[in-house]
């Protein structure tokens, strides 16, 4: 998954092991730096989603929103499709 300024993120998932088990990692894309985080896709997302991951490169995201609460919707509900 690219991110702005060629940052990418990797999710590292190992045979035999399950989906939940695999790493993320981050890279700046232009430099030596990387950050990984011990958990799966979706944990990590989550995470940064609600301003509990550990990150050097996402906090930003969680202090511009400033979000006071995350609601989660069907995709119908978001789209405003209508019951039949």
């Amino acid at each position: 998954m690219g991110i702005r300024g060629g940052h990418i993120l990797y999710w590292l998932a190992r045979p035999g092991h399950a989906p939940d088990d695999g790493t993320v990692l981050y890279n700046e894309g232009r430099g030596p730096l990387w950050e990984h985080h011990e958990m799966g896709c979706l944990a990590f997302l989550l995470a940064v989603l609600t301003g509990t991951a550990q990150t050097e490169y996402f906090s930003h995201l969680y202090e511009v929103q400033k979000p006071t609460e995350h609601r989660f919707a069907t995709a119908d509900r978001t789209l405003g499709a209508t019951e039949q």
